[in-house]
């Protein structure tokens, strides 16, 4: 009896349910056909209704919207946006390796940084003025390189062999790669890279207004990322090579050249993460030994010309170099450049080893070489058209004693020794020393 009653309680709920759904489904019938629930609507009458719906609906004027519809091109194909620079199958790699063409046999005992030895020997055989200019300079940069891997393979457990991508700016499509080594015309360089971009000039100067990424070094890094290590060995071992190439600069003129620009003058950041901790450490022992008017404003709050915009809480050159040789203070604008660019890693091989103090007509030939004078104009900022005169050069480093330019010294061999950089008659005022007398008597063992 129980279940017989359950059963009927289920059954009616079951009709009351289906009557509700029936009822549902008849009023929205109601409403779409606008006809009551007793009359029948024809087959015809409903496609009327439809059609007279649809008539009104055309009717309506359209809205208005704020953009424009761009009108399709002649082949109806999206309009590309074209680069900087398009190679059109003239691969820099490609016309350095098929026109490069040096002296490569053994010349030891000639200056393999002088053009003109190279002139004199390349005029025997070529006539054309621009023949023979490249000719002698394919020359100096091939005993450059081979100075350099010759160097680089004395035994050395100090030297930086481990590769450091991150220095690097690796121009894929372009088969090129750069080093920047930093107050050696980085800055115009950096400039230059916009050229051999893929990015149409649209783009670049969308991003040269944006302030956080218009500094020269963060555009070029935006439009030339880092890559991974594997895709770097990749790179440096695809076929044909791409072209390596780098600049380099005096490194006693560098180190000078980053102080007068960097920590000379009040710069925030310089002096919060530098300038601040050196004056710390060495201003005592500097007022002991230039004495307290050296520090005044009579005379030029502590450095040896007058130089605008000086407070005198700034450090001095000499409390600069004491940091550098004692505590080893660096920063990429003067750290030693076979450091800074690992020279010595085995796995990558510089083809042109430029040279600022001859920048000009370096630049012009490697330009010229690689037959990008069309896309890459020379640049001359952030240079002062006789760089770091004689006095200035004096004046600087004659506040240091033999000792202290021997540890000098002694921390920039390898850019000296390797670069084929040497201490020439400019310094002779500051430096009135024979250098080899300071490394025998203050250093005990070879550099490094």
């Amino acid at each position: 009896m129980k279940m017989k009653r359950k059963l009927r309680w289920c059954y009616f709920f079951l009709t009351i349910c289906i009557a509700c759904f029936v009822c549902i489904f008849l009023i929205h019938t109601q409403k779409e056909f606008s006809a009551p629930l007793n009359t029948v609507i024809p087959i015809v009458q409903i496609h009327k209704s439809k059609t007279e719906v649809e008539k009104k609906l055309r009717s309506r004027p359209l809205k208005k919207h704020n953009f424009k519809i761009a009108k399709p091109n002649k082949f109806n194909l999206p309009k590309k946006e074209e680069p900087y620079w398009n190679p059109r199958n003239s691969d820099p790699a490609e016309i350095f390796r098929q026109e490069f063409r040096p002296f490569t046999h053994d010349i030891s005992g000639a200056d393999v940084s002088s053009v003109k030895y190279f002139m004199d020997r390349c005029s025997e055989i070529h006539s054309d003025n621009l023949t023979v200019m490249n000719c002698a300079y394919d020359s100096v940069m091939y005993q450059r390189s081979i100075k350099l891997r010759q160097g680089c393979n004395v035994r050395d457990e100090n030297r930086t062999k481990v590769l450091d991508v991150k220095k690097f700016f690796v121009l894929t499509r372009r088969h090129l790669l750069w080093c920047p080594v930093f107050k050696a015309a980085s800055t115009n360089w950096m400039k230059n890279l916009v050229k051999f971009s893929d990015r149409s000039p649209q783009y670049v100067s969308k991003l040269m207004r944006d302030p956080k990424k218009s500094q020269p070094n963060v555009l070029a890094r935006t439009l030339f990322p880092l890559i991974t290590k594997t895709r770097f060995k990749f790179f440096i071992s695809d076929t044909p090579k791409p072209v390596s190439f780098i600049i380099v600069r005096h490194p006693f003129d560098r180190l000078l050249s980053a102080f007068r620009d960097k920590l000379e003058q009040y710069k925030k950041y310089y002096f919060n993460n530098y300038g601040k901790k050196i004056t710390k450490l060495y201003r005592i022992r500097g007022k002991k030994r230039f004495g307290e008017a050296f520090y005044q404003k009579s005379g030029a709050n502590g450095s040896p010309l007058p130089v605008t915009g000086r407070k005198g809480i700034e450090p001095t050159f000499w409390e600069f170099v004491s940091a550098v040789i004692e505590r080893g203070t660096m920063n990429e604008h003067w750290k030693p450049a076979t450091q800074l660019c690992s020279l010595c890693a085995k796995s990558i091989y510089f083809n042109f080893i430029l040279k600022f103090e001859n920048l000009r007509e370096e630049e012009d030939y490697f330009l010229r070489r690689l037959n990008l004078t069309n896309v890459i104009k020379p640049r001359w900022e952030n240079r002062s058209s006789e760089g770091i005169s004689r006095k200035i050069r004096d004046a600087y480093f004659g506040m240091l004693n033999t000792r202290e330019l021997g540890l000098l010294y002694k921390l920039y061999y390898d850019d000296f020794n390797l670069l084929g950089f040497t201490l020439d008659s400019s310094y002779s005022s500051a430096i009135p020393i024979n250098f080899t007398s300071v490394l025998n008597h203050h250093l005990q063992g070879p550099p490094y």
